[in-house]
């Protein structure tokens, strides 16, 4: 078993490991691994397609490694093994991904369901990112100077305190960036030797073996086209002849095709080791040696010096703020403080409903800014506890961090214990990881209690609104579960096809009045999915991100795929695909076609999910037709509810 920090390559590692048992599944795992290369995409983490050129390469090492096992040169294992370092090689250079700044990265707004999935992933544990995130940023000297009230003196002092805070935390963050790449560029360069070593161990043909193979793939290409033959069944218009020279066709374009793939195999394996050989002379220029044990410790350090900086800022703002009369102005600067740890930590939502921004919301409620008091009374009462919760939320996410390092430095220890990760028993993995996993199923209780208590927040003001305003209390509703749970709140096509009808100009009375019964009834009906969606979306949030990590991270072939196909079409895409057939049906009935086609058009995503319409109207997408949330289908992105 292997834990690796090479994230990028866990797709192919993991859908070689349980097919080369036999010649059928090699050959099929082969071509499945040149369509990963262009279909790119698993679990969340999506990654740059191979170019042309590198694709073309792929496919012929995989039909020279298909042959060598069939011709009985390299058996199964040595394949996957090769095939490996051959992908790891490829996908080296993508590794540079900027990882930290897609964690960083607002996904507010963002309609895809699949966007979200990757948050529910625990991050990688060597790409450590709200640790190296300050407590202060320049932009929040103006802030304080609003909310405070200060005057020019005391706002130049302030933004003298958080500047020198800036510098010393730049100072203090400096050397984990720089030991983390160090690090890595050791562990690439490790890699490397593995995968040249696992090259000069590869057979190498000469003419007499050659000839020996090409016999042998003959044979067993021969067998396997009798099969196929035989498993199309026999037609009663072809006689024995005539299948013996389908046979004898298939047969031979299938040998020339693989003894090519035979003949080219020496000059691949050839060239491959010299990039791999030139890749790793560039690693070992990396320098001053790091390990794991120097990543914890000054993660640890920075820990602590995140907190001593904080608190000096905090002691420091007290020295200038709170002057006179004490209680008051203390309170006004923990309530200005409590906002800033607030709004720093918006970016971080992992769950549905973390994305609801509750000033923002309130904006959208009154966007002529004729705001109800109401409103921002129930925040400010909300505030110190959303501020309490998202602080305890980023603490236990920078502990889940030092833990991911920690977790490092103990594989480090069993690899040198055990010579290499594959010596290494499955329950020691399991105990190594356990820690790291507690740490992060913390963090996502931290996630779904702010969440709770955003939710709560919104329910609240809903109900104060009400009391006065239901119309406003009801665009305050929409508005925050637009935010929160995007995907599950946006605008379908029924929606927008009884808008455009209502705005035809030649509808007549009778029309007008079935129509606008049509959209209320609609609505109500649009309401319940919705509601349903977004308790489902909730419940599975929670239910996905405390998957065991191995799985999440696709490392477990002992596991099935966590995913489900609603993780990718969204909840409830049955359901709002149904309400757009109804909808549509209704409004041809009541229609001219001249007047019908003046509606939005529902169209076909390319997934084959029903974007409108469509064949493919349960969200059955063209890679995850059976939407059975088991297998490469699923895990694609089984198509999406129509819209």
């Amino acid at each position: 078993m292997r834990i690796s920090i090479d994230t990028v390559s866990l797709k192919e590692r993991f859908m070689l490991v349980s097919g080369l048992g036999s010649l059928l599944a090699c050959s099929l795992l082969f071509s499945m691994q040149v369509r990963a290369g262009e279909e790119g995409q698993d679990a969340g983490q999506q990654d740059a397609q191979p170019t042309n050129t590198v694709r073309q390469e792929m496919q012929a090492l995989g039909q020279s490694l298909k042959a060598a096992v069939m011709s009985g040169q390299m058996d199964g294992d040595e394949a996957k093994a090769l095939w490996d370092a051959v992908m790891a090689e490829v996908k080296g250079g993508d590794r540079n991904r900027n990882d930290v700044q897609k964690e960083r990265e607002s996904l507010q707004g963002n309609e895809e369901p699949k966007a979200y999935i990757g948050r529910l992933i625990p991050p990688d544990p060597t790409r450590p990112s709200r640790l190296l995130e300050p407590e202060f940023l320049p932009r929040d000297v103006q802030f304080l100077a609003n909310r405070l009230d200060l005057d020019s003196d005391r706002a130049g002092i302030v933004e003298n305190i958080i500047r020198d805070y800036t510098r010393a935390f730049e100072t203090a963050s400096a050397s984990l960036p720089e030991a983390i790449e160090r690090y890595q560029m050791m562990e690439a360069q490790r890699k490397l030797e593995d995968r040249i070593a696992q090259l000069d161990r590869t057979p190498i043909f000469d003419d007499r073996n050659m000839d020996q193979a090409i016999d042998v793939l003959s044979q067993q290409v021969r067998e396997y086209a009798e099969a196929s033959v035989a498993k199309e069944g026999g037609d009663a218009e072809v006689n024995s002849d005539e299948q013996a020279e389908i046979v004898e066709k298939r047969s031979n374009e299938w040998t020339s095709e693989l003894a090519s793939g035979l003949e080219n195999f020496n000059e691949r394996m050839s060239s491959l080791r010299a990039r791999m050989q030139a890749r790793l002379d560039q690693v070992q220029e990396v320098g001053e040696v790091v390990t794991a044990d120097d990543l914890v410790r000054l993660a640890k350090q920075l820990q602590l010096q995140r907190r001593d900086l904080k608190a000096d800022v905090i002691e420091m703002l007290q020295v200038i703020l709170v002057l006179n009369d004490t209680e008051v102005e203390q309170a006004a600067l923990d309530d200005a403080l409590a906002e800033l740890e607030l709004r720093h930590g918006l970016r971080h939502a992992r769950m549905g409903g973390e994305f609801i921004n509750p000033w923002s919301v309130i904006i959208d409620t009154y966007p002529d800014r004729n705001i109800d008091p109401a409103a921002n009374l129930a925040l400010e009462e909300y505030k110190p506890l959303l501020a309490a919760t998202i602080e305890q939320r980023s603490r236990l996410a920078i502990s889940r961090e030092i833990k991911g390092l920690e977790m490092i430095e103990e594989r480090d220890a069993l690899i040198t214990e055990y010579g290499d990760e594959e010596n290494v028993d499955r329950e020691l993995w399991l105990k190594v990881i356990e820690p790291f996993s507690k740490s992060w199923e913390r963090q996502i209780d931290a996630s779904i209690n702010y969440r709770d208590q955003l939710l709560d927040l919104v329910n609240y003001t809903n109900a104060v609104l009400a009391e006065q305003n239901p119309e406003a209390a009801e665009r305050y509703r929409v508005a925050a579960m637009r935010q929160g749970f995007a995907p599950e709140m946006r605008t379908r096509w029924c929606q927008r096809a009884l808008k455009a009808a209502l705005e035809l100009d030649d509808l007549n009375e009778v029309t007008l009045i079935i129509l606008d019964d049509l959209q209320a009834n609609t609505a109500m009906q649009l309401r319940a999915i919705q509601d349903e969606s977004i308790r489902k979306r909730m419940k599975r949030d929670a239910e996905l991100a405390r998957q065991p990590v191995l799985s999440l991270w696709g490392m477990d072939p002992e596991a099935e795929k966590p995913w489900i196909v609603e993780d990718w079409a969204g909840q409830e895409y049955a359901a709002h695909s149904k309400l757009n057939e109804q909808t549509e049906s209704t409004l041809r009935s009541i229609l001219t076609p001249a007047q019908f086609e003046q509606l939005p058009k529902r169209r076909v995503q390319k997934e084959g999910a029903e974007k409108g319409k469509g064949n493919a109207k349960e969200g059955k997408g063209r890679r995850g037709q059976r939407g059975s949330g088991k297998g490469k289908g699923a895990a694609n992105g089984g198509g999406k509810g129509g819209k």
